[in-house]
This record gives structure tokens, sequence and C-alpha cells, in this order.
């Protein structure tokens, strides 16, 4: 006799159930992209710059908008995009949107400057600015500002909507053993005894069935490590990515102060005296002055 797979069939309307509920809550709350400005507090200038924020897949995405990588503004005025703040608005309007468009079609978005998943990030107001709010992954701080209270009390609402879609659990839940979950055969053995199988027959199916939910019990705690891992990667890699930014900046300071010192150094006394040596006299004479060396009268 064939049984259905309990633990396939609960797993399959779970994931249907999870599915539906969540693409009816994405619709509702924020359609299928938003997008924006908002400012973001640069640390390398001490200042608030302006960036394009895209907030698809869980992914919030920020641009630049002026400059050689600046966005194509017009692959955000599709029928899937919600565009937030008037601000935004403006700047996207064919007045005054300048950006070039190739054979009537926008150019590829280019890579973002930086992107934060929200899954694992945490989202604060600021106390002090009703405009200002705080994105903190565990390894950076991501403090960005709203044209209005209402841009940012609306940036909130969609970026809190989509990471409440995010299942949470818990440690305890993540780590419960095998044995802490009851299988209950009672229903298997009512059936069976129903259609009079003997005594062995219904053990053995029971404990076949034990043996496959144990499996499967096996199965779901391997793709929650899994998925905690990747999690734990995705925090490292946030950092390593912090890290490398801040040795590239020190690296450019390091460099344009050398060359900056390479400009002011004084020459050595080998130097002075090959300039006063009888030959490099004699090459002096031979040499006319340029305009920048004449002396005055």
């Amino acid at each position: 006799m064939n049984f259905p797979d309990p633990g396939a069939m609960m797993k399959e309307a779970a994931q249907l159930l999870c599915g539906e509920e969540r693409e009816a809550k994405m619709n509702e709350s924020v359609g299928d992209r938003i997008s924006g400005i908002l400012y973001k507090w640069v640390n390398l200038g001490k200042r608030w710059r302006r960036r394009w924020f895209v907030l698809e897949d869980g992914v919030l995405s920020y641009y630049k908008i002026h400059g050689h990588h600046k966005i194509d503004l017009n692959l955000e005025t599709d029928k899937r995009s919600t565009v937030l703040g008037e601000d935004s608005l403006r700047l996207i309007s064919p007045r005054h949107n300048h950006n070039i468009i190739i054979n009537g079609t926008s150019q590829l978005r280019p890579k973002p400057v930086g992107q934060v998943h929200l899954k694992v990030s945490s989202i604060r107001e600021s106390r002090s600015d009703d405009k200002r709010f705080l994105i903190f992954t565990g390894s950076k701080r991501l403090h960005l500002r709203a044209e209005t209270r209402e841009d940012r009390v609306a940036w909130i609402d969609a970026l809190q909507a989509i990471k409440d879609l995010f299942p949470r659990v818990s440690n305890s839940e993540l780590m419960a053993p095998v044995d802490n979950v009851v299988v209950s055969t009672e229903k298997l053995r009512q059936l069976l005894l129903e259609e009079g199988v003997s005594e062995a027959a219904i053990q053995d199916s029971e404990q076949i069935m034990r043996n496959e939910f144990a499996a499967l019990q096996n199965q779901l705690m391997l793709l929650k490590e899994k998925h905690w891992l990747l999690l734990d990667s995705l925090r490292q890699l946030e950092v390593h990515v912090m890290i490398s930014r801040k040795n590239l900046a020190n690296r450019i300071r390091n460099s344009s102060s050398v060359s900056s010192a390479q400009n002011h150094v004084h020459p050595s006394s080998s130097e002075i005296l090959q300039i006063n040596s009888p030959s490099a006299s004699s090459a002096q004479n031979c040499v006319h002055p340029s305009a920048s060396e004449t002396p005055p009268n």
C-alpha cells in the first residue's frame, strides 16, 4: 500500500501559502520596486550626498546621480516602479532628465555604489532629526536623510514591510534536536486497523514513517545551517568590502601626499655640487633662459 509522503505534502503546502502571502503583502505594501532620492552621509567628504536608491527583491541599492557612472533615471520610470518623494519625481521628469537613450531604450543600469540586504539589517529612526534614519547591517552603518519628514515615513514603511516578509528563526528553533519533535502515527494505525492490516505490518509502516520524517527533519536542519552560514558569509563579505574601501582610500591619500612632498623636495648636497661645478656652469652658459627663468629688471 502506497501512502503519500506527509512531509512532502506539508512542505509543499507551506511553500505555496508563504509564497502567496508574501506576494500579496509585497504588492499591497510597496509594489515590485520602489526608488527615489535619499541623502547619504559620506565620511570621505564629511557631507551629505544625493544618491538614487532602489529597493528590489529585499536589497536596497544606491547609485550616483552625477558623474560618469551615474544611473540612467529613465530605467526607473517603468510601470513596475514606485517613485517616492517630490524631489525624485522632479528629477525624472522630461524637463530635467537629459540622460541619453540609445535606439529608443535606456542603457543598462550600472553597478551600484553599495547594497544593503534588509534580511540582515535593522532600521532605526533618528530622534534628533525627523528626516534622518539609520540602517545597520552589523558591519556598517548607513546614515540616510530624506527630503521631508513624510518621505522618511514612506521609506521606513516600505523598508520595514519588505524586511517583515523574511521569517525570523530563533536560535532555539534552529538548534532544536530531532528528538524534540513528536511524530504521531495514531491516525495511520487506525486507518490500517480498519483495513484489516496485521499488527506486524502496522508496526513496520509506523517505523517507515518515523524514518522518513527523521530524514526530512535532518534535511531541514542542514538547510537551516546552510542558510545561517550564507548570512554569516554575507556579513563577512560586507566587512571585507568596507576594509578594502578604507585601504584604497588610504592608499590614494598616501599617494597624493608622496606626490606633493616630491614636488617640494629640496636638492641634496650632491645636486648642489653638480650645479656649481664648472661643467654645469658651461652647460648653463649655452642655454638660453626661458621666460620664467629670466630675472626681473
